[in-house]
């Protein structure tokens, strides 16, 4: 997707990858920013600076449904047909297991579902692209963090279901996953021994806490880059600031009588 004159939103914008995706976006030359998140953060809407984009704060709780289409239509009559959605919210506290799940996956299953309905072209939309964060822990088991990495395997078996051609062909929305890997922002904080599944999950959570990073920036960049160039159903894996296309491997096809 060509990004210059596009209205996008980011939900969770004031996260740690989100806001540099904000960053990103307003240097790629688009028209309008939706920021959707649970409180406004005037100092991080001040960093953004001024600029010739339209920067719109929706308050926006990720876990009620009904403030996700508020937002949403609250955005839309100020700033038209969104373009681009790019849905970021998430938490890494395998200790509130009800929580994890309802913003790490249905929460954005809500406002997948909200932004197809205005961009669905059978319903006189424009069509359009929603951008899912998922995790490399969302295609690869996390043993430290289960309720997490479950969640965000969620997340790819929905965007990877809803991305079917078939569905493109009627609606005219597009679908990609990012799965970033290990990124330095404030979801990985105080993690041993307090937000991984087990109180015995310290000896490899620990272990894990010693590997390799990437920077929120280096993860939001390589975003930018792989909206540039995906198709539908793309699954890119951000890792160590780099940007890979990866495939799943097919284990099972449905058999006909």
């Amino acid at each position: 997707m060509d990004l210059v004159g596009k209205t996008v939103v980011v939900v969770g914008g004031f996260g740690g990858i989100g806001f540099e995706v904000c960053k990103c976006l307003l240097q790629s030359k688009i028209k309008s920013l939706g920021i959707f998140d649970q409180r406004e953060n005037p100092s991080k809407l001040a960093e953004l600076g001024n600029n010739d984009v339209d920067i719109t704060f929706c308050k926006m709780d990720i876990t009620k449904k009904p403030e996700i289409e508020q937002a949403y239509n609250r955005f839309i009559r100020k700033a038209g047909p969104i373009d681009l959605v790019i849905n970021s919210a998430g938490i890494m506290d395998d200790r509130k297991v009800r929580l994890t799940v309802e913003i790490n996956l249905i929460g954005l299953m809500e406002s997948t579902l909200t932004a197809i309905s205005h961009m669905n072209k059978l319903d006189g939309g424009k069509g359009g692209f929603i951008v899912n964060i998922s995790s490399v822990l969302g295609i690869e088991p996390g043993t430290a963090t289960a309720i997490y990495s479950g969640s965000k395997f969620g997340v790819v078996g929905f965007t990877k279901s809803l991305a079917n051609d078939f569905y493109y062909q009627q609606n005219g929305v597009k679908l990609m996953v990012i799965c970033p890997g290990i990124t330095i922002t404030p979801l990985i904080e105080n993690l041993v021994g307090i937000k991984d599944t087990f109180d015995y999950s310290k000896d490899i959570t620990s272990f894990i806490s010693r590997a390799k990073s990437q920077t929120a920036e280096e993860c939001a960049k390589n975003i930018i880059k792989s909206i540039q160039q995906a198709e539908n159903g793309s699954i890119f894996i951000c890792d160590l600031g780099e940007l890979r296309s990866v495939e799943l491997a097919k284990l099972w096809e449905i058999q006909f009588k």
